[in-house]
């Protein structure tokens, strides 16, 4: 079983970076092709402007899931 951790940031235009040590990784979908919004499994994400961020770990080199977390 899988599942994703997402967070909108409603009206932000410009991307924020952790800037602290932690497992947990997040990525945006400016800068990641792998967090979009998918119009039919969020239809909210999809329709309200800001910046998507999903919540992710590197469980092995390259590879990022929200699993572990």
């Amino acid at each position: 079983m899988s599942y994703s951790i997402y967070v909108l940031a409603v009206n932000q235009e410009t991307p924020v970076y952790a800037d602290f040590l932690s497992r947990i990784i997040l990525h945006n979908e400016i800068d990641d092709y792998d967090t979009a919004r998918y119009w039919k499994v969020y239809p909210f994400f999809a329709n309200t402007k800001g910046i998507l961020y999903s919540l992710v770990d590197e469980y092995q080199e390259g590879l990022y899931s929200s699993f572990p977390l």
